[in-house]
């Protein structure tokens, strides 16, 4: 019976956790090394109130925008006690980094009993001769760091996550219990993720749930779609994303669907509506409901923002609807920045009906990185980085390896740049290189805000990624 009960919370952790991992990991990597820290924007009830921003959700995806090249030191949350006017502190979070400005140790804090800080959870993050995330592990203060789980990752030869394999830990032994395994196309564009999970009971693996996404002939991603299996005979439809785009490759409408079993078919459930400004910048963001009796969409919020002139985020308003008093005021998030444009303040504050009136807090301390020495190229595979920063503007800087082995006298690099519709751009090299790392600038002067690619050819080797300017 024990053994049931631990299956039973292993796979509400594993399903709880299973959509960040599985968005979020496969890049990781490489967002480490653009020195990306993912910040914990809200609690668990200010989410469920609506009180977090669409916004803030988008920012901490892989490609958000980059504060520089600085590092997060610490990030705490205070919350605003009316009754004695002043703020209290609630949650910290502290990072540090190896000499390769990779982050190493992520600690979380709360404040307890009013006069000190406690451990929460530590994550620990370890790294291959590639600086690929190899290993991470993840503990829970009981008095000491009790480590629960452990996860092992593994990459196809161009640099791709091919497998996240986690452990867990029973209290006596290490079970291995989940795996993550990712597909791409051509473009290195991530086609499927499949999770697999260990049936503790019968002691055989079965599927839990896969995503699929397929792209439109420019490499946009146009449709995800999820599956269920668990105990399931066959894979079964759950949930559906569509996305659509204007002609500078915005993203302008998110449709989310769900499957009904009764009629196989697709259902609508909610959508978003982006606007953007002359410059391809965001402006707002519009989340209607579906309502099937009436087959219409009706207003749930709206999030509009404001940019400083260097086009960081100043302000976020949400706003509710309700058709007797239409749009309302309901959170207001106010940036403050540094003299290097790292933002240092987030104020949250909700509306009273009078008022805006604080809430809560996020103080954020930063690092510039350390100057990495250049290493003795050591690689067994080509690699292509990510650019930086993402997005972009009007500069950003592409870098990649070749590697020792691969390399000879007639082996030609060639990284070229393309718009949304394939056309080639810029070629910024196209010529014998030897084994080693190199960094090209690529400059966006003359162009429109949107979406771009970088394609890298060396002999058999052919990788693309996606690049934002945003003017």
């Amino acid at each position: 019976m024990n053994w049931i009960k631990f299956l039973f919370v292993l796979f509400l952790l594993l399903q709880y956790s299973a959509s960040l991992k599985a968005q979020e990991i496969q890049n990781y990597s490489d967002d480490l090394l653009l020195n990306q820290s993912k910040l914990p924007e809200q609690s668990v009830e200010d989410s469920k109130q609506g009180i977090s921003f669409y916004l803030d959700q988008q920012e901490n995806e892989p490609t958000s925008q980059l504060d520089g090249d600085y590092l997060l030191k610490t990030l705490k949350r205070e919350i605003w006690d009316q009754d004695s006017s002043n703020w209290i502190n609630d949650s910290l979070y502290e990072y540090s980094y190896n000499g390769k400005n990779l982050i190493d140790t992520s600690i979380s804090n709360k404040w307890r009993n009013g006069n000190v800080w406690g451990n929460e959870m530590k994550l620990t993050f370890s790294y291959d001769s590639n600086d690929r995330l190899s290993f991470s592990n993840e503990f829970y203060w009981e008095g000491y760091w009790r480590e629960y789980y452990r996860y092992y990752y593994d990459y196809y030869g161009n640099g791709n996550i091919y497998h996240i394999n986690v452990h867990t830990s029973t209290g006596t032994e290490w079970l291995y219990v989940a795996m993550y395994t990712y597909s791409y196309n051509t473009n290195s564009d991530t086609t499927m993720i499949v999770l697999r999970v260990l049936d503790l009971y019968h002691g055989w693996w079965v599927y839990a749930w896969k995503d699929e996404f397929n792209y439109d002939s420019n490499n946009v991603l146009i449709k995800k779609t999820r599956f269920d299996h668990y105990y399931l005979p066959d894979w079964m439809p759950e949930i559906n994303d569509l996305y659509f785009y204007n002609d500078a490759g915005n993203k302008t409408e998110n449709i989310r669907q769900e499957w009904n079993n009764t009629d196989s078919t697709w259902v609508n459930d909610y959508r978003y509506l982006y606007e953007y400004g002359i410059n391809n910048i965001l402006l707002s963001t519009l989340y209607h409901d579906w309502q099937s009796d009436s087959s219409n969409w009706v207003n749930v919020w709206r999030e509009t923002y404001n940019y400083t002139p260097q086009n960081k985020i100043a302000t976020m308003i949400k706003e509710t609807w309700t058709p007797e008093a239409g749009w309302q005021n309901y959170v207001l998030r106010t940036y403050y920045y540094d003299v290097n444009n790292n933002w240092t303040e987030k104020l949250t504050q909700l509306w009273d009906g009078s008022d805006w009136k604080n809430y809560y807090r996020h103080l954020a301390t930063w690092l510039e990185p350390v100057s990495v020495e250049e290493e003795q190229i050591t690689l067994n595979s080509y690699y292509l980085y990510n650019n930086f920063s993402n997005p972009f503007n009007p500069s950003t800087k592409i870098k990649f390896r070749i590697p020792v082995q691969d390399w000879n006298d007639n082996t030609k690099i060639s990284l070229k740049v393309y718009d949304v519709l394939g056309n080639e751009i810029v070629t910024l090299v196209n010529e014998q290189k030897p084994a080693g790392e190199y960094e090209v600038e690529f400059e966006g002067n003359g162009l429109s805000s949107g979406i771009y690619f970088y394609t890298l050819k060396a002999g058999n080797f052919s990788e693309t990624k996606k690049m934002i300017l945003l003017k």
